[in-house]
């Protein structure tokens, strides 16, 4: 409902995809975490899902004045990180599969490859 998420959701997109390829070679660990992030971003932020999530699941206002704010924020980023690396296994392992088998995933796929080719771009 806030037009700023929609805005900075396109802003960040074009540094998660900078990113996204940008491997450590020693630290397979970060690697697979920041693989995460998006989806991270994504699940915390969407306006669709914020009030649910900060308010429902984690009731983040009875905690905000407590003395146990710390542990607070220690545990909504672990378990925040923990939940969307199960969602992104079962996306990657069971979704993704089903999806790209779909004639819009190939004809979506095949329009930005000829509009990016047509741009120069190989």
């Amino acid at each position: 409902r806030d037009y700023h998420c929609v805005i900075n959701l396109c802003i960040s997109f074009p540094i998660f995809y900078y990113f996204i390829n940008t491997k450590f070679k020693t630290n397979k660990f970060i690697n697979y975490i920041s693989s995460v992030t998006l989806t991270v971003y994504i699940v915390h932020q969407s306006p669709g899902f914020f009030k649910y999530l900060w308010y429902n699941i984690y009731h983040f206002e009875k905690f905000i004045y407590s003395k146990y704010y710390f542990l607070l924020i220690i545990f909504i980023p672990v378990s925040l990180y923990f939940i969307c690396i199960l969602l992104e296994v079962f996306r990657k392992k069971f979704i993704k599969p089903i999806i790209q088998k779909t004639f819009m995933y190939k004809w979506g796929l095949k329009y930005i490859e000829n509009f990016y080719f047509g741009l120069g771009y190989k």
